[in-house]
Order: structure tokens, then C-alpha cells, then sequence
């Protein structure tokens, strides 16, 4: 392949993948770039792009025609057709544009979970859902059939976790945080450029306490022996994987995973648990974890458990 042969690039933050023409359609090229590793390897195998991945890296898609207006999340991605807006008499512009911070916090989330989710349309072709418009009465499941461990369960872990990458949106509809009103863009910043990874608002427990007062949490329980942790190490573990090379993306259940559920499904390969994120299970047996989050519950502060680190 040579470079002329590109037609466009696609990803930053975990890779970096080539679409090359053939005929009318667009194909995802067979190898990729891994930006954490800065490696080379394999694309998945099903990189027809009008198929299965336009309509989340494009602006009014048509897969059938095998068209699309902009390339890239653009303002009507979530705001709508803007066409009205242009053309709305003085005064009247606001009623003419969706403006996801006055919907509700549910409506407001589908936006984000027309693309942060996994599925595939009514037809069953394509894995995004056509002709989907951010509205007023945004409803995704009108147009998608979301996975869920039900209908797909190679995407789920055993505590109904994901495990397969863009499905944040699945994730946070079964969390306390969707029945709360918390909602994607509490915690993410929608158009200010941050330095912070993921575009959080803000950087580590400071995001989480601006809801939960330390007040809440200072009580006997695990948060009194893990003073050097944080609240998305327990509370999001590491279940998802994203790059080719290991499980790097967090839970948004916002769910903590006990050491039991490892225990009761065989293991860490089959079940993560939020433990596992420093307490490696090669150097610290999982009947050991479980014994010291029992003593946690019943009993308040345990006695520490070893901290092993991966490598060490």
C-alpha cells in the first residue's frame, strides 16, 4: 500500500487505522497502528466501513448510497440538522437546534450512546443505527437493538460488565448513576479542549466529589484502609478491552466488582474484579482477597493485604 492510497485516517487516543477505496466503498485496511504499544498489528476482520463503523465517524451517513455530508463527530452529530438554526428569524434560533443540556438527563445520554454502544440497526446490517438524529425525543432503541448479555453475551463478563470496547452507554444505563440524573456529560467535558485524559472535567477523586461529600465515605469500610487509592480504581475497574494487547477501559457501572465474583466464575481470565487492579492473583491468592474484604464488611479495618504490582 502506498500512501496515496489512503483515503482517510481514523482514531487517536488507543490506534490509528487506514480507510482505502475499493470501488464505491471504503475498506478499513488490514493493518494498523497500536499508540500504546507504538506497534503494528492486525484490524478486526470486519472493516467494510459503511457497514460497520460510518455512522459513528460521520455526518449524515447513507449506507445504502454509501455517502455522508462531513467526516468526523461534527455539530449536528449531537445537535441536530442546523439548517432551520441557519435560517430561523431573530429570536426564534434557539427552537430550531437540539441543545443536549435542556433535554433530560436520559434523552441527553442517548445522544452519546448512538455511538458509545454496541448493536446493530432494526435490518440487522449495519452495527450503528441508521438514520438515527439527535432530537428532542431522541430514542435510540427505536432504531438499534442494543447488546446486552442476554442477546450478546461474548460482549459481557458474568457480572454483566462489558468487555467489548464503545458500550459505556449499555454500561451506565444499569448504574444508579442513570436513575441519579448523572449523566456523560457531568462527568465529561462536551467542547472544551481539557488536558485530562477522556476529557473528564476534572482529575481524579475531585471529579467524584463534587457528588459524593468525603462525608459519605468516611466510614469503616474499605475506603478506611485504601487512603492511597481512588474512586475509579474500585468503583471502575478495568474490564474492557480496547487495545489488541490488554484490558485498559473502565467499567461505567460504576459497580464495585468483589474478589468473590472472580472466585465463583474460575478465575481473573474469566471474571475481573476491582481488586485485581494492584492485588495480582499470580502473587496473592483470591481466597486470601476474600477473607480480607470480609473482615472489611464485618469487621471494619483489616489487616492490610500485600500490594503486588504487574511485573513485580
Amino acid at each position: 500500500m502506498k500512501k496515496d492510497d489512503i483515503a482517510y485516517t481514523i482514531g487517536n487516543e488507543w490506534r490509528q487505522r487506514y480507510l482505502v477505496k475499493k470501488g464505491d466503498d471504503l475498506i478499513v485496511h488490514p493493518a494498523q497502528y497500536n499508540i500504546k504499544t507504538k506497534q503494528w498489528d492486525d484490524s478486526p476482520k470486519n472493516g467494510v466501513w459503511f457497514k460497520n463503523c460510518a455512522g459513528c465517524h460521520a455526518v449524515d451517513v447513507n449506507p445504502a448510497n454509501k455517502t455522508f455530508k462531513e467526516a468526523g463527530v461534527g455539530c449536528e452529530s449531537c445537535h441536530g440538522a442546523g439548517s432551520n438554526h441557519v435560517k430561523a428569524a431573530l429570536g426564534f434560533e434557539t427552537q430550531t437546534i437540539v441543545n443536549p443540556a435542556k433535554l433530560t438527563p436520559r434523552a441527553a445520554a442517548t445522544i452519546c450512546g448512538s455511538c458509545h454502544s454496541t448493536g446493530t440497526d432494526k435490518s440487522g446490517k449495519y452495527a450503528y443505527p441508521v438514520n438515527y438524529k439527535a432530537s428532542q425525543e431522541a430514542s435510540l432503541e427505536l432504531l438499534f437493538n442494543l447488546s446486552s448479555p442476554e442477546r450478546t453475551p461474548d460482549r459481557f463478563w458474568p457480572s454483566k460488565d462489558s468487555k467489548h470496547a464503545y458500550q459505556q452507554y449499555i454500561d451506565w444505563e444499569k448504574s444508579e448513576h442513570s436513575k441519579a440524573g448523572v449523566t456523560c456529560y457531568t462527568c465529561h467535558s462536551v467542547h472544551e479542549k481539557t488536558t485530562l485524559s477522556f476529557q473528564t472535567r476534572k482529575s481524579g477523586d475531585e471529579l467524584c466529589k463534587d457528588c459524593h461529600k468525603p462525608v459519605d465515605i468516611q466510614v469503616k469500610s474499605a475506603h478506611a484502609i485504601h487512603t492511597f487509592g481512588s474512586c475509579v480504581a474500585c468503583h471502575m475497574p478495568k474490564t474492557v478491552k480496547e487495545s489488541a494487547h490488554s484490558i485498559d477501559e473502565r467499567s461505567h457501572t460504576f459497580k464495585f466488582l468483589s474478589p468473590n465474583e472472580s472466585f465463583k466464575y474460575g478465575g481473573i481470565n474469566n471474571q475481573p474484579n476491582s481488586c485485581s487492579g494492584c492485588h495480582y492473583h499470580k502473587d496473592t491468592p483470591l481466597s486470601t482477597l476474600m477473607g480480607a474484604w470480609s473482615a472489611v464488611k464485618q469487621r471494619g479495618t483489616p489487616k492490610p493485604v500485600e500490594t503486588q504490582r504487574e511485573g513485580k
